[in-house]
């Protein structure tokens, strides 16, 4: 951003404040240098905002804390000796949830921490399995990383291609290898792209149906879908490096 004109040279010290925010430094979220800088200028401490900073930390501990204990004891309660598609599939919802309980905990410790400080970071969460499909899913689903995602990949290879659909496929990309170097996640990334330019197709369907008779049907079924599919893409992906290796 610096070297394109969008943010005044970054001196050591503002840099190294930024970069080592003790907060964000496990698990984020990924916060803005821009907003950073503006909130440490107006950072005053307040009695109200330190307590609510504290109880929003205290109770993102709690909910990590406990998804993960759950998630272990349910998890032991479905362990199979044999491999079945439907568990497979059951169990990678279920890690959906966790992983969503715990990251979400985690992220709100950081924020509450930071608040305490005197410093709002941005949100990381917004009930995203409320989404009805996966391209709003994918707004509301670790929001900090679809944003940088957004400004530095989709938005500057979009404009060069001329191609959402290339721009959607490398945005998925990055933010697969984003958490694992893998032929997984790289398979992860065409699953996810499928699902967004199917989200599309079916956006567009429902728009131009007679009255836009099936605006609510979609609305009610579609964070059923948007579940489903996140949660299939496991037992599937697996199933295909399986067969690749065999």
């Amino acid at each position: 951003d610096w070297w394109m004109g969008k943010l005044s040279r970054p001196g050591i010290g503002r840099l190294l404040r930024y970069q080592f925010f003790l907060p964000v430094l496990a698990i984020g979220p990924i916060h803005r240098i821009q907003n950073f800088e503006r909130e440490c200028e107006r950072r005053r401490f307040d009695f109200q905002q330190f307590y609510s900073g504290a109880e929003r930390a205290l109770l993102g501990l709690a909910l990590a804390v406990t998804a993960g204990f759950a998630a272990d004891r349910i998890g032991k309660l479905l362990t199979r000796s044999q491999i079945d598609f439907w568990h497979d599939w059951m169990h990678s919802g279920l890690n959906w949830i966790e992983l969503y309980l715990t990251f979400s905990g985690f992220s709100s410790l950081a924020i509450g921490l930071a608040l305490m400080m005197g410093i709002r970071l941005e949100e990381n969460f917004n009930r995203p399995f409320l989404a009805v499909n996966l391209v709003e899913f994918w707004t509301r689903w670790h929001i900090t990383l679809s944003m940088w995602c957004r400004d530095y990949v989709f938005d500057p290879i979009t404009a060069v291609t001329r191609s959402p659909v290339v721009g959607v496929t490398l945005t998925m990309i990055v933010m697969g290898l984003w958490h694992e170097a893998s032929l997984y996640y790289l398979l992860w990334a065409v699953w996810q792209m499928a699902g967004i330019v199917g989200s599309r197709v079916l956006q567009s369907w429902a728009r131009n149906s007679p009255n836009h008779t099936l605006d609510f049907p979609m609305r009610v079924a579609g964070p059923i879908a948007v579940f489903g599919w996140l949660s299939l893409a496991n037992p599937v992906i697996t199933r295909v490096l399986r067969s690749m290796t065999t």
